[in-house]
């Protein structure tokens, strides 16, 4: 079974292998953790995988079949799971409270743009169509680059203004 699309960084290689797993090995073979991600549901026998990419020390997967998609990102070093939209269920817990319906922190400060999206959608009816983008700690860039200047950022507001034109015009 071949992974779809493996990633590098040169020391480790990431793959998926569907409902076999998610893998992160050294260059040389040796097994440095493993994801188990669920069972993949699809229809055609093209085998399972999923387009991975590798971004500093964080792995994100798409895993999309037949039943419910989410986007997950892992630590390339340890395997810990850092976020998934839809949400995981584990935020619902981390966001109770002993006072109140719900709560806006975490103990341990631990995936907060993923809590924080918890806590937001507690809020939402459910038949509402929402996203959380938390894109305060990318406001102020302090070196330029290429796709954003020195300053002020406005990230995500291109990202915003095409997703608008592409489904909403």
């Amino acid at each position: 079974f071949a992974s779809a699309s493996p990633v590098t960084d040169g020391e480790h290689v990431i793959a998926s292998f569907g409902s076999y797993g998610l893998f992160c090995l050294t260059v040389e073979g040796t097994l440095v953790w493993k994801q188990d991600v669920g069972d993949m549901t699809i229809k055609h026998a093209h085998g399972e995988g999923a387009g991975l990419v590798l971004h500093g020390n964080v792995v994100v997967m798409l895993w999309d079949h037949e039943k419910d998609s989410f986007l997950v990102a892992f630590d390339k070093r340890t395997g810990e799971e850092l976020w998934r939209m839809p949400l995981h269920k584990i935020y619902v817990k981390a966001i109770k409270s002993d006072i109140a319906d719900v709560k806006n922190s975490v103990e341990g400060g631990y995936a907060g743009a993923s809590t924080g999206a918890e806590f937001i959608g507690s809020f939402v009816k459910t038949d509402t169509v929402w996203a959380h983008l938390d894109i305060a700690g990318k406001a102020w860039g302090f070196k330029g680059s290429p796709t954003a200047p020195k300053g002020a950022a406005g990230w995500g507001v291109r990202l915003l203004n095409q997703l608008t034109l592409d489904y909403y015009q």
